[in-house]
């Protein structure tokens, strides 16, 4: 059969079948497709099955991959959160070593020298002082000694003792610091120094070196009585008085200070306006946000706006001149002239008990003068007067 091709008006080619119909011509572009359909073996697919539309694209506007369509959002799973790291372990610290070392090298020559000393049988005035030097001496050898031993103990307690690097950087770190070992003997809870218990903690040591003295001194003297004669014939029961006025100080003034506010004890300053203003607010009292304080503390604070109130000693407050300044200053530093009176009195006093037993070691403990021990009866009561109307409480922010 002879094929004619046509080249129609819109371009395409048209094959003529001599002796067709019309609706017989097939454009070529029609053939290739019927003849690529007859030769195709991929499988149909279903229009059930057919995929939807891509996400973000747009009705009649084929989306496909590195065409300039939108591209589909991107689905990312969150990311787990880490599990929570658990806090290293708390290693306590330990008394350092060198501490350890000194202290009983310390006491060794501490103990050497009252050998050398007390071998003398020499009475002289020159005497007399190097003993009552190294009977001071001693005692604060030994006294460093259960200081280390207290520290060993403590760190084996929980939470452990506080380092001093801690201490500059934490406040009831600071407060542990310097109450460790010896120095809770005259350091109060709110880590600063306690005027009444330095009292109890001073006369206590003297009179301990004073004894020492005594024993020191006994080849010196003929009979080696000194010491028995002193807690025998020569005793002098104003020592009882000296001795018991800052104990009764110390204890009243601690009593004062943890039956304040209701028997709560002293707050700080924070906690006791945040009290003090919920009190005024919220009937009954209810717990106000941010307080440290328990529910039962501030239940039992009640309505009360009126409260004492005492904060802790700052971090990185430390040294020996920083305690001498808090045994005459209240706790926000003002001079506080009670507590002066009491440490004045108390010098004086320790000053002419020394200089008496080194003067006359025959009559034991020297006697103490009447002037001296009414000024320090005086001066307790004063201390201890002042101590009960500060923890009466003022209102907080007046």
């Amino acid at each position: 059969m002879e094929y004619n091709w046509i080249m129609s008006p819109d371009g395409s080619e048209n094959v003529d079948t001599p002796g067709a119909p019309d609706s017989a011509m097939v454009t070529a572009p029609a053939a290739d497709a019927a003849r690529d359909a007859a030769t195709d073996t991929t499988p149909t697919p279903d229009p059930a099955n057919a995929p939807g539309p891509v996400a973000g694209s747009q009705p009649g506007v084929a989306t496909t991959a590195g065409s300039a369509g939108t591209p589909p959002p991107l689905i990312v799973a969150p990311t787990p959160a880490p599990a929570p790291m658990s806090p290293p372990p708390v290693i306590p610290t330990k008394p350092s070593g060198v501490l350890t070392f000194a202290a009983i090298v310390i006491l060794v020559i501490a103990i050497a020298l009252t050998a050398w000393v007390t071998s003398s049988t020499s009475a002289s005035a020159s005497h007399r002082a190097a003993a009552a030097a190294v009977a001071l001496f001693l005692v604060a050898a030994v006294g460093l000694v259960i200081h280390v031993g207290l520290l060993w103990y403590q760190s084996s307690l929980s939470p452990g003792l506080a380092s001093r690097a801690a201490a500059a950087t934490d406040s009831a770190a600071n407060v542990r610091f310097r109450r460790q070992g010896l120095k809770a003997a005259f350091v109060g809870a709110d880590g600063r120094v306690s005027t009444s218990k330095s009292q109890v903690f001073v006369w206590t040591t003297f009179l301990i070196a004073g004894f020492t003295y005594l024993l020191i001194l006994a080849r010196s003297y003929p009979g080696g009585t000194l010491f028995t004669s002193a807690v025998t014939t020569n005793w002098r029961p104003e020592y009882l008085v000296l001795i018991g006025l800052p104990v009764a100080a110390a204890t009243i003034a601690a009593g004062a200070v943890k039956g304040s506010n209701n028997g709560v004890g002293p707050v700080s300053a924070k906690d006791a306006e945040l009290v003090a203003a919920n009190a005024v607010q919220a009937s009954p009292v209810a717990q106000p946000s941010g307080t440290t304080l328990s529910a039962a503390a501030v239940k039992t604070l009640g309505t009360s706006t009126r409260l004492y109130s005492r904060d802790q000693v700052p971090e990185d407050v430390n040294g020996l001149l920083t305690g001498l300044a808090e045994l005459v200053t209240n706790d926000d530093g003002t001079l506080a002239w009670p507590d002066l009176q009491y440490v004045a009195f108390t010098v004086i006093t320790l000053i002419s008990f020394c200089a008496q037993l080194i003067a006359n070691p025959l009559s034991g403990l020297p006697p103490v003068p009447a002037a001296l021990l009414t000024l320090m009866g005086v001066s307790s009561a004063g201390y201890v007067a002042n101590k009960v109307v500060a923890v009466q409480g003022t209102v907080p922010g007046s």
